[in-house]
């Protein structure tokens, strides 16, 4: 279902798609020269390219997609599998946790639930950082609550590692902090925060991820905080926005269903799982709330928990016959209604900026270009790709 319609359309989700198959580009072409003066090369580059969006957005997915560009070509479909590469890794940390913390029923149904919920369909289709930033927090949240649940050091490694990654993707997971406190809080473990395993781990994750920060407020800092207080909402507006926006990502029927969940989750979940699951929801709701910056696709992070108490009520509730089978039931008629609108989903696309640059380049193989119309990036994208 995400694979279907992966090379209908070019790139044209704001400008910020482009740019960021752009910086795939730049990537590519610093592992690929390998220059000796990287700083030059990236002025060189953005004179003759401008639309890379270096120290704006971290580095990580970058370096993926370079790789991609470098092993599939310059391409659409090369950008959008770096993305899909990030969604199953995700995908297959939530089912691996929700198995863990129920069974493997409530992780198939919970998982595919997700994977096809069309706000996120949309970004699993988009060269966008949301899918990508998300997958790594939820491998990192994974691991933290393997941490509390059991206290295996091993799991910090892996933490230390998909925290990092996080933080390297998108300035989003900022959310993971909170949540590692909050989880800790919650489920009566907040002397784990004090132990030596956890202190090494947080400063493993701060010299890791802290020196693109640091670059980030050296060089970038008035754009940032532009984004953090910036918002053009306020009062209550502010406060309600997100919750808000919450119909629209999961739509009525699975909201719905996700409270009726939490409400009898006392029937078939632990209260351990459950405040689990809640302080998620709140550690990105306070998180992206207080954050100016007002999108709703900046909580993208708070649905996997909503999908867990979906999942969770159909396959734990009823264990009994005859209200098993309607639950088995209703369960089949809710991911099969979700896989029809998953399939036949397309998202908004644009085409003919590809077939352009290369009338360009053919025309003109040398001089300068100025180029006046929408998206910019994508036209920059595609001359970059045809040009010898």
């Amino acid at each position: 279902a995400i694979l279907r319609g992966i090379r209908v359309g070019e790139f044209s989700y704001n400008v910020d798609e482009a740019q960021h198959a752009v910086t795939g580009l730049y990537a590519a072409g610093l592992l690929h020269d390998h220059p000796a003066h990287p700083i030059q090369y990236t002025y060189q580059f953005y004179a003759q390219y401008p639309a890379i969006g270096v120290i704006h957005w971290p580095p990580l997915f970058y370096a993926f997609e370079g790789l991609s560009f470098l092993l599939l070509g310059p391409s659409v479909v090369a950008a959008r599998l770096t993305v899909l590469a990030f969604t199953l890794l995700g995908l297959f940390a939530w089912f691996d946790m929700v198995r863990e913390l129920q069974n493997e029923w409530t992780a198939v149904l919970s998982t595919a639930l997700l994977a096809l919920l069309p706000a996120l369909l949309l970004f699993e289709k988009t060269v966008m950082l949301e899918v990508p930033c998300l997958s790594l927090c939820i491998a990192a949240s994974c691991c933290w609550t393997r941490y509390l649940l059991y206290e295996k050091r091993s799991t910090l490694f892996w933490f230390v590692g998909f925290a990092s990654a996080a933080l390297l993707t998108k300035q989003n997971s900022v959310y993971l902090p909170l949540f590692c406190l909050a989880s800790a809080f919650a489920l009566g473990r907040w002397r784990l925060l004090v132990k030596p395993p956890v202190l090494w781990s947080v400063l493993s994750v701060a010299l890791i991820a802290g020196p693109y920060y640091i670059l980030v407020y050296r060089f970038h800092w008035q754009i940032t905080k532009m984004n953090l207080t910036d918002s053009g909402v306020s009062g209550i507006a502010k406060v309600v926005f997100y919750w808000k926006c919450l119909p629209g990502q999961l739509g009525w029927t699975l909201l719905a269903l996700s409270l009726l969940g939490l409400v009898t989750s006392p029937r078939w979940d632990r209260r351990s799982t459950t405040l689990l699951m809640l302080t998620w929801i709140g550690s990105c709701y306070v998180t992206f709330t207080l954050i100016g910056l007002k999108d709703a696709r900046h909580t993208l992070y708070w649905l996997p928990p909503f999908t867990y108490f979906v999942a969770g009520m159909l396959t734990r509730m009823f264990p009994r016959q005859p209200l098993r089978a309607v639950a088995v039931a209703a369960a089949a008629v809710l991911l099969g209604s979700s896989l029809v609108a998953a399939w036949s989903y397309q998202r908004p696309y644009v085409s003919g900026y590809s077939a352009a640059a290369k009338a360009v380049t053919q025309i003109a193989p040398g001089g300068i270009i100025l180029y006046d119309g929408d998206l910019p990036g994508n036209f920059i994208f595609f001359l970059r790709a045809n040009d010898p």
